[in-house]
């Protein structure tokens, strides 16, 4: 008889050993329990707008947001001009200013070359899927072999 060494240091058959198996298997299923339905309440208008903002956010790149904050940033730097007999505290906002339209145009700039990328990804994909793939180029230029008219010498 065949000994197999279990858990906890002792010899079992290997028919306890299964047997052992396919009792914790089915301990396991029993415990599982089923989700409970949860109870539907109903939506309110507050609910429709928090989901469609998640979702929207989702979708949104984060150059959407620093866009709308541009305004923002030129309303609080308005004040500015009042700044003048205060030298640090002026170049203290300009630098902050100058600081975010830099992140503003970098982000851009990485967007773009983001957008590039993707692009010119898909195009060299749509070519592979049609006249790249070498059976639908062959198909292709048989048909075009065939519709034109043979030319005698």
């Amino acid at each position: 008889m065949f000994r197999l060494r279990h858990g906890g240091g002792r010899n079992v058959s290997i028919a306890t050993a299964a047997r052992l198996h396919a009792l914790t298997d089915r301990l396991k299923e029993l415990l599982v329990m089923a989700p409970c339905p949860e109870r539907k309440q109903p939506r309110t208008l507050w609910a429709y707008f928090v989901r469609g903002f998640v979702e929207a956010h989702k979708r949104r790149p984060i150059s959407f947001y620093l866009l709308l904050l541009i305004p923002v940033v030129l309303l609080l730097g308005v004040h500015i001009a009042e700044y003048r007999e205060m030298p640090r505290r002026f170049v203290a906002i300009l630098t902050l200013m100058l600081v975010f339209f830099w992140l503003i145009t970098a982000r851009a700039l990485n967007d773009l070359f983001f957008l590039c990328r993707r692009h010119i990804r898909e195009r060299r994909a749509v070519y592979h899927d049609t006249i790249g793939d070498p059976d639908f180029a062959k198909r292709l230029g048989e048909k075009v072999r065939h519709n034109q008219p043979k030319q005698h010498l």
